[in-house]
């Protein structure tokens, strides 16, 4: 019997110079995006969850696409990592990131070149050569040089964080006067309630909140939670 090979899919994906850093580093190996649109209560609008009498959902797929059944989970519901629109486990995210071209290049006549011709704002090293910045959002796919595989696909609250997943997150355990978790694993920290600066949960929280804005972490959304690996191009 024959059976037909599931198609690897890419999609691209914004990160922060800072959490490029941390992907090159290795030390982030995973991800939260926001759901959208959130599942709120049936009356709240496009999107909502509804309850069903045998204690599922039914979630409408947004763009008029068909509604399934999910099951009521503690840390949300089973069967949302289907949808998500970053990919399921095997799928590869390329990864886009501030950057320049050569001085003199404009948009309109970009061509695909060794990426040798490309500067990473994460790098650090182009302000000053004369290039003009270029936002995120316009790399294309042959100038990005990162590429990660999907390797899990959760659906959670995002203060449901935990302290491990915060570090996989590319948050630093602070322990004190220590920069990182390898340095002072014997310390301390604290209580997280009053020394939320010293654990990488609470680093991840104010990173969040930085992001998202004012509220964001309070008003606790459903996130995509998702885990990757670095790969070859």
């Amino acid at each position: 019997m024959s059976t037909t090979a599931t198609a690897v899919r890419e999609r691209p994906i914004l990160f922060s110079g800072e959490m490029v850093r941390a992907i090159l580093a290795g030390r982030k190996t995973q991800t939260r995006r926001i759901v959208k649109p959130q599942p709120f209560p049936a009356d709240r609008g496009p999107g909502a969850l509804i309850p069903t009498h045998e204690g599922d959902w039914i979630w409408p797929y947004p763009g008029g696409g068909p509604s399934f059944r999910v099951s009521c989970k503690p840390n949300g519901p089973d069967g949302w990592n289907e949808f998500c629109p970053y990919g399921r486990v095997g799928d590869r995210l390329w990864v886009r990131e501030k950057f320049t071209l050569p001085p003199g290049e404009k948009t309109s006549k970009w061509t695909q070149r060794a990426q040798d011709g490309v500067n990473y704002a994460a790098n650090g090293d182009f302000y000053d050569d004369g290039r003009i910045v270029r936002s995120s959002i316009h790399m294309p796919r042959w100038a990005s040089r990162l590429t990660l595989e999907v390797t899990d696909v959760r659906v959670q609250r995002v203060r449901e964080i935990s302290e491990g997943d915060a570090i996989a997150e590319g948050m630093k355990f602070l322990g004190g006067m220590a920069d990182n978790y390898d340095e002072a694993p014997w310390a301390d920290p604290g209580d997280p309630a009053e020394f939320a600066w010293r654990w990488a949960r609470g680093a991840f929280a104010a990173a969040w909140k930085r992001i998202n804005g004012d509220g964001s972490w309070e008003s606790n959304p459903f996130v995509w939670a998702i885990t990757f690996k670095r790969v070859d191009q």
